[in-house]
């Protein structure tokens, strides 16, 4: 192979230019970018591949989707256990051994309808997408070929308004939680202090202050694939750094909280040093609504509940993406705020008032 050097240096109109040079050949090759870092990379697919033309590489879409992978060091455990799984699920066997420069929008616009076909969810098919696109781009970057998905838009999702218990049925569930041990616990917590599922389970004895009346969310409980159908429980820190917050406990909740007491290093939850797996959690939950006569509802629609209250009694929607833990204030809004059919009703009184 001919000896090939490289430089890298700033341009006048603000972007980065690096140049290749192939002894023999008598010729250069260039490529450009808006930061060095990124004309690092595409010299280095150039290098990679052996020659100064990028086009005389036969360069498959699953080797890229790998490489894109293991570029990806950044993202929490979770996440790329949930990437793998979507990879080797769906996405390696779709696109198997195809070049990547003979890919075109038509394959992936192609992709998203046999997955829809075969049942998978708009919200599944619409983060493979993402995946795909993620790393057509780092291909892009890597190798300087043209982008073929760069265009693809995502799945339009349509997300169903989720079933949310009345004012009436959560005086029930709350009643039925007192009587359902640390599970009922915990259900209880999340109707009112809005955590999520694995929030509940990772929540520690430790992470609750009852003489300054303040709990703080610190871990989150999943069970993370490791392939091969295996998986583990892992006690995690939140996947965002606003989920890392503190919430003030109303007196109430403190008085009862005191009842269950246990020493710091225990999980609320479980009552053990071992968190209780989030699916045992979810599981507990639908028969404390069994044995109440309560419809079934999921889990999380108890956080979409504390939601609703909040802003029907309130209306600070600020405070509120604070103790969700959002990172804006318009995620609040868009998936978490619902008006009730009595509340509208009352709106609607308070205007007819004006007659």
């Amino acid at each position: 192979m001919s000896k090939i050097t490289n430089n890298i240096y700033a341009r006048k109109d603000g972007r980065y230019e690096g140049r290749l040079y192939q002894e023999g050949t008598h010729k250069y090759r260039s490529v450009y970018a808006k930061t060095y870092e990124e004309v690092s990379l595409k010299l280095q697919g150039i290098i990679e591949s052996g020659s100064t033309s990028t086009r005389t590489r036969r360069l498959l879409f699953n080797d890229i989707v790998n490489k894109w992978l293991d570029f990806r060091s950044d993202i929490k455990l979770t996440s790329l256990s949930s990437y793998k799984c979507k990879i080797h699920t769906h996405i390696l066997p779709y696109f198997r051994r195809k070049d990547f420069p003979s890919l075109t929008a038509a394959d992936l616009e192609k992709f998203k309808a046999q997955k829809i076909s075969e049942g998978l969810s708009e919200k599944y098919v619409a983060d493979m997408v993402v995946i795909i696109k993620s790393a057509s781009k780092y291909a892009a970057q890597m190798y300087s070929y043209p982008d073929p998905f760069s265009m693809v838009s995502l799945p339009k999702v349509h997300k169903a308004q989720p079933r949310l218990l009345s004012s009436e049925e959560q005086e029930v569930f709350v009643r039925a939680c007192m009587k359902g041990g640390l599970p009922g616990l915990g259900c209880f917590l999340s109707l009112f202090l809005g955590l999520r599922l694995g929030e509940v389970c990772g929540l520690k004895w430790e992470n609750i202050d009852l003489p300054a009346a303040l709990l703080r969310v610190r871990y989150n409980v999943q069970r993370v694939p490791l392939g091969n159908r295996k998986s583990k429980i892992c006690v995690l820190t939140p996947k965002t750094d606003t989920s890392i917050r503190d919430i003030p406990l109303p007196r109430a909740i403190v008085n009862i909280l005191k009842k269950y007491k246990q020493n710091g290093d225990v999980f609320v939850v479980s009552g053990t040093s071992e968190p209780l797996e989030p699916r045992a959690l979810s599981y507990r939950f639908k028969i404390i609504l069994q044995k109440a006569g309560l419809p079934s509802i999921k889990f999380h629609s108890l956080r979409h509940s504390f939601a609703t209250n909040f802003i029907r009694h309130t209306g600070d929607v600020r405070s509120l993406s604070e103790l969700l833990g959002h990172s804006s204030v318009n995620i609040t809004l868009q998936i978490y705020v619902h008006s009730s059919m009595e509340q509208k009703l009352a709106c609607m009184e308070k205007l007819a008032a004006l007659l």
